[in-house]
């Protein structure tokens, strides 16, 4: 947990109260009123994110807005704030969560590729460029049986890629009288209907959602290879987290098992 931000950060950003830490965000998020603060980790991405978050045009969902300091900086002192918005993250609408997918995905269609996303090394990153073939694919014993499987489906796409929001399932606040809130943007480049997939994986993975909900996605090639790809970087995820920062469960991959199946009837 990193310790919280000093009077001295809340006072350049004109902010009253005490920072409360909140769940979630790794350990690094606070609240003090109204405001959330998070530590900027890598300066070119902070930077970007802000003028990013504070250009995005709302149409049927709401964004996290960035708020400069006194010194008319988006970053004082390895700090960033945003607005708080109103809502709570459910584990079940996955309809309304592809939908507001694709709203949103569509809002960054024309965002350049930032620099950064190909220097990303976290675990995120590094399943990424293993499944894209950006990086050579490398995987333990306990992942090799399914994952052998998994590569042996894949086939080449030709799709255009965009600017994503690759982790959306959990970062949709939802408000009975307000837009849902789409936070925490993690970016990648990648095909738009690739972040519906990602949500798809995850809703039958951790929220039990029916198998039906692969029938909001278009019934196409395309989009049963991105299954595919979502499925393997979930996976990817949990092996490569465990061998940067030492903990985890590698066993967390037979949580996989039933939406492996699906993705595999589909493609045969």
């Amino acid at each position: 947990m990193r310790a919280p931000p000093s009077e001295k950060i809340l006072d350049a950003f004109g902010i009253e109260g005490f920072p409360m830490l909140l769940e979630g965000g790794e350990g690094r998020t606070f609240q003090a009123g109204s405001f959330i603060l998070k530590p900027a980790e890598n300066m070119e991405e902070a930077m970007w994110r802000a003028e990013l978050m504070n250009s995005i045009v709302e149409d049927g969902f709401r964004v996290p807005r960035p708020v400069k300091s006194k010194n008319n900086k988006w970053v004082e002192s390895g700090w960033c704030v945003y607005t708080f918005l109103e809502g709570k993250e459910v584990p079940n609408r996955w309809e309304e969560k592809i939908n507001v997918s694709r709203k949103f995905n569509k809002s960054l269609a024309k965002v350049t590729k930032p620099d950064f996303i190909d220097k990303a090394s976290h675990p995120w990153a590094i399943a990424d460029k293993m499944i894209w073939d950006f990086l050579p694919m490398r995987y333990g014993e306990v992942l090799k049986p399914v994952m052998t499987k998994l590569e042996s489906l894949l086939r080449p796409i030709h799709l255009k890629n965009q600017l994503i929001h690759g982790d959306m399932t959990g970062n949709i606040l939802f408000h009975k009288a307000l837009p849902p809130a789409v936070i925490d943007l993690s970016p990648y480049w990648h095909p738009a209907q690739y972040a519906e997939a990602i949500i798809v994986v995850d809703s039958i993975v951790w929220d039990g959602a029916p198998e039906t909900i692969i029938k909001e996605l278009d019934d196409t090639f395309e989009t049963h290879q991105l299954l595919l790809r979502a499925a393997m970087w979930r996976i990817k995820i949990i092996e490569e987290y465990i061998f940067q920062y030492g903990k985890g469960d590698i066993h967390e991959i037979n949580s996989f098992n039933r939406v492996i199946d699906l993705i595999s009837e589909v493609l045969h």
